[in-house]
This record gives C-alpha cells, sequence and structure tokens, in this order.
C-alpha cells in the first residue's frame, strides 16, 4: 500500500473516531484482543488505526513491519486451521513464526499441525520454542485467563508423542516426566506412556 492511500485511510479512520460510540467500540475490541493476544497485536500496525480496524480483513498489502506480518498470517493461519484445510494453517502459522514474535501461540498452534501431519521433527523445534516464550513471557492479565502449569504440562506432554515416533525414547521419557512435574495426566497420557514402554 503506499502512503498516500495509507495517510488517506487513515484520515478518515481519524474521523470515524471522533464518533465516541465507535471509539468506545473499537478501543474495547482492541482491548480484549489484546488482552488475549497481546504479544503478537500490540505492536503490529502501531500508528496505523486504519489498519487495525481492519484486522480481521485481508490486510497483507498494508503489512511494513515484521509485527504486522506476523499478526496477519497468525490469523489468517487460524482461519485455515478452523476450516481444516491443515496444510494452508502449516504455511500460514510458519510465515507468521519466521518473524519471530514472542507469542507463544504462533508456535503452539504451528507445533499441533505439523503434528497432526506428522511431520514429527519440525513440530517438536516448534513445541520446543512454545515453551520457550510460555517461560520467558512476563505475567499479565489475559482474557481468557492462560494457566500456565496445564498449559506447559500439555506441551511436554505433545513433545514427548513426537520425540517417540521419532524414536529418541530417553528425550521422550523426560518430557513425559516435565508432563507430570506440571500436573498433566489427561487419559491419552497414559497412552503415551505405554506406547514409550511397547
Amino acid at each position: 500500500m503506499d502512503e498516500k492511500r495509507r495517510n488517506i485511510r487513515n484520515k478518515y479512520t481519524q474521523l470515524l473516531l471522533k464518533s465516541k460510540k465507535i471509539s468506545e467500540g473499537y478501543e474495547s475490541s482492541w482491548s480484549t484482543h489484546c488482552r488475549m493476544f497481546g504479544d503478537l497485536l500490540e505492536p503490529a500496525f502501531a500508528d496505523d488505526e486504519a489498519s487495525r480496524l481492519e484486522l480481521v480483513g485481508a490486510l497483507l498489502d498494508a503489512c511494513r513491519s515484521d509485527a504486522d506480518f506476523a499478526a496477519v498470517n497468525f490469523f489468517t493461519g487460524v482461519c485455515w486451521d478452523k476450516t481444516g484445510i491443515i496444510d494452508m494453517a502449516i504455511v500460514y502459522y510458519g510465515e507468521a513464526a519466521k518473524r519471530e514474535p514472542e507469542f507463544y501461540m504462533v508456535y503452539l498452534m504451528l507445533a499441533k499441525c505439523l503434528h497432526t501431519k506428522r511431520h514429527y521433527e519440525a513440530a517438536s523445534g516448534a513445541y520446543v520454542k512454545a515453551l520457550d516464550e510460555i517461560l520467558s513471557r512476563p505475567k499479565k492479565d489475559e482474557v481468557p485467563a492462560v494457566r500456565e502449569e496445564p498449559l506447559l504440562g500439555s506441551v511436554h506432554g505433545n513433545l514427548a508423542s513426537c520425540l517417540i515416533m521419532m524414536r529418541r525414547y530417553d528425550d521422550a521419557e523426560f518430557e513425559l516426566y516435565e508432563a507430570q512435574r506440571y500436573n498433566y495426566s489427561p487419559p491419552q497420557m497414559l497412552v503415551t506412556w505405554a506406547t514409550l514402554y511397547a
């Protein structure tokens, strides 16, 4: 998008935002999304209110920074994921991950899709990156609140499953013990333990 078009869009958006009703609705919506996806959204489209208003739409032509591209590719990946077209979801989640956002969900969603498609090596790398991001992020208020302990347990459990398929049994056993350390013990964990020892 050229600067002239960007400036015109932003000028009209500023006029729209003078309406108290529109402004309050936009601020409330943006705030809610940032509380859930803040690490990804807050740096995206900074000083570009028009693009933020249209974020749900196709914004690739408005992207200028890595944060912009990460946000748009992630949400496009979510759309493909929700429609069940996992190969396309992998493409877009992968593009988002290439921009190295500090948002664990980019790597976690990529890992889950890769795992589903049996790309175990790539999935395990994405799970490890998700773990790194979860452990390094500052604690803050989110909607809905993400409970870190079950999240970490789940990621360790899924990583163990990948490692078993890669025949890295010692590493898989370590990850299973890590999952247990976080009190993660859904029924499928018993299957993973049984597969490990089979």
